[in-house]
């Protein structure tokens, strides 16, 4: 015979309780309602009835009326206790039951997942591992049905669902297992004691007369309710109820310390649980297009995201000054002049080929859609944060802090804009297709902007060297008149070797004869240096490239990676309405 716990009995008999209160409540709802007909009954047909007699009659009906409700509300609250699953903090098998819950949860989210997996490889459920044939065949027919961004039977935001239950029972049993090692104790207060119960997982407070009024309304409003079945006021046993008794007076402790201040220090948190980021081998990186992280990249945090496409674009850099890579990764930055040069790394490594990749909305923009199930090139898309802080006022003549005559310093609010980055998919050309509506786009012959006839916007020097002039020119116009202040302390062992690299990428948008350019020296330079060498060699690279086709071209015109917000705007307006409704 299975025993059962003090908890397990303590819940029983609360149930049975509620149940009998219905019980007696449902048998008096019925006796009056049999007074107040019997009431009826008893006056002959015809015959009015006395003002006394009426009021009693309606006064039946009315109690009657009360014990239903009352009938109903403990039939209620026992079928509620009896059907919570929910696990207490009370219960002494809480931590083995949520360990219990945890594993069924991660059992199921494996299963899902599982599931998820087997559609993307064979485009139907039929003959996935625990999924019957039936129900197979309505989840292809609801998959038929479902929007192009859902490429699973499971939608995405179910599995997030689940996830953020696995971290919740992790950390409740984490923060349980935190309480039940912590010893607390009691201490002895004027007119009584506290104890400390962990049978009941109480901190019962315990009287030696019946406190005043105002101390019992100042109980309450701490936590501390009255339990007859103890005869102590009591509440939940967890540092909150401590640090709540050091807000009474009336139960201070009689040495002096606060009641906090007798309990044991608190262990270290547990941090929460992080997928680990590793570096990728280096071998792995040419040419991944993050197979490796695709199945996966859907659950990773926006913080992680970031991490592993800066550890793959940081490998990409530290492998590419190779003589049969570092030229294709230049074509990369040719034809991507927008992008930074750590985005067309990115695009390197997973789409050497691509052609005039861009984000969906500028797609859209273009007439283009992008087809179902492509999956995107990721790059890094600036997302800036704007802050507004004090900041002390400098005199602009003494280059010293200003203060006022009481010798208060003088601060005025400034605006600063916090750089931050965040995962972004582009598309290439050939994941998109052209929409109906839309007149056909096509591909810009370079060859046309070459030869200086009525066609071309633009005339594009034939003279290589004239354009290493133009590059090299460009390299040492960028740094005094750019405000990038890391653009500025850059320091190049031969400013021509980045001057010769960004002419070579010139030279490719163009389509102009490069058989000539020699990247020998610098791979030379690159073989003692490190990764910060690296990234500041391709900056000016890039700012170089960019001054000079812009010299040619006109401004370039910057990718469209966010569509503009209207949060600021609907916040202002709402606020002039008085507010969002609740």
């Amino acid at each position: 015979m299975k025993t059962t716990s003090g908890y397990e009995d303590k819940k029983v008999t609360r149930i049975e309780g509620y149940r009998e209160r219905a019980e007696r409540a449902a048998a008096q709802a019925q006796g009056l309602s049999h007074r107040a007909s019997d009431m009826v009954a008893d006056v002959p047909l015809g015959q009015s009835l006395p003002k006394g007699y009426r009021e009693q009659m309606w006064s039946a009906l009315d109690k009657s009326l009360e014990a239903q409700e009352k009938a109903a509300y403990y039939a209620s609250k026992a079928k509620a206790a009896e059907e919570n699953k929910a696990v207490s903090s009370d219960d002494p098998e809480a931590i083995e039951k949520l360990k219990n819950k945890l594993s069924a949860e991660e059992i199921k989210r494996e299963r899902l997942k599982r599931l998820n997996t087997y559609y993307r490889t064979h485009s139907t459920c039929a003959g996935c591992e625990g999924i019957s044939d039936e129900l197979a065949a309505k989840l292809d027919a609801m998959m038929q049905e479902a929007p192009s961004w859902q490429t699973g039977p499971v939608p995405d935001y179910q599995l997030d669902y689940s996830g953020a239950e696995i971290r919740r029972l992790k950390g409740r049993i984490a923060a349980l297992e935190v309480e039940r090692a912590t010893e607390y104790v009691g201490w002895e207060f004027e007119g009584g004691r506290a104890e400390v119960n962990r049978e009941e997982n109480r901190l019962q407070l315990l009287f030696d007369e019946k406190p005043d009024w105002a101390v019992r309304s100042a109980l309450d409003k701490a936590g501390f309710h009255w339990a007859p079945s103890n005869d102590a006021w009591q509440r939940q046993l967890n540092r909150r109820a401590f640090a709540a008794a050091d807000t009474l007076p009336c139960i201070k402790s009689l040495s002096g310390v606060l009641p906090s201040a007798l309990q044991p220090e608190s262990p270290p948190q547990p941090k929460k649980e992080r997928r680990p980021v590793e570096k990728p081998p280096t071998q792995e990186v040419q040419g991944a297009n993050f197979q490796d992280i695709r199945g996966d990249w859907k659950e990773l945090s926006p913080f992680e995201k970031v991490h592993i496409l800066i550890s793959l674009g940081e490998a990409g850099l530290m492998d590419v000054f190779q003589a049969d890579t570092l030229p294709p990764y230049l074509d990369t930055i040719a034809r991507y002049p927008q992008y930074s040069y750590f985005n067309s790394m990115l695009i390197h490594l997973q789409a050497p080929g691509a052609e005039q990749a861009q984000a969906y909305r500028a797609w859209k923009a273009e007439g283009r859609f992008v087809r179902p199930g492509e999956e995107g090139i990721m790059i890094l898309a600036p997302c800036p944060r704007r802050d507004t802080i004090n900041q002390q006022v400098i005199d602009p003549n003494t280059h010293q802090p200003q203060f006022t005559p009481d010798g208060t310093p003088v601060t005025s609010e400034t605006e600063i804009i916090r750089p931050r980055f965040k995962a972004k998919a582009i598309f290439s050309l050939s994941q998109t297709e052209q929409s109906e509506e839309a007149p056909k786009l096509e591909l810009p012959e370079l060859e046309e902007a070459v030869e200086p006839d009525g066609r071309a916007e633009f005339a594009v020097p034939r003279d290589i060297g004239l354009i290493r002039d133009m590059t090299y020119s460009a390299l040492e116009q960028s740094v005094p008149e750019s405000d990038d202040e890391e653009l500025m302390d850059i320091e190049l062992d031969d400013p021509q070797l980045a001057a010769e690299s960004a002419a070579y990428v010139v030279c490719r948008r163009y389509g102009l004869d490069t058989i000539e350019f020699d990247f020998q020296p610098v791979l030379d330079w690159s073989g003692d240096k490190e990764l910060n060498d690296y990234k500041d060699f391709f900056r000016m690279v890039h700012k170089a490239a960019v001054a000079t086709i812009e010299t040619l071209e006109g401004p370039v015109k910057k990718p469209v990676l966010e569509a503009r917000s209207h949060g600021n705007d609907r916040k202002s307006y709402r606020k002039k309405k008085g507010g969002y409704r609740r």
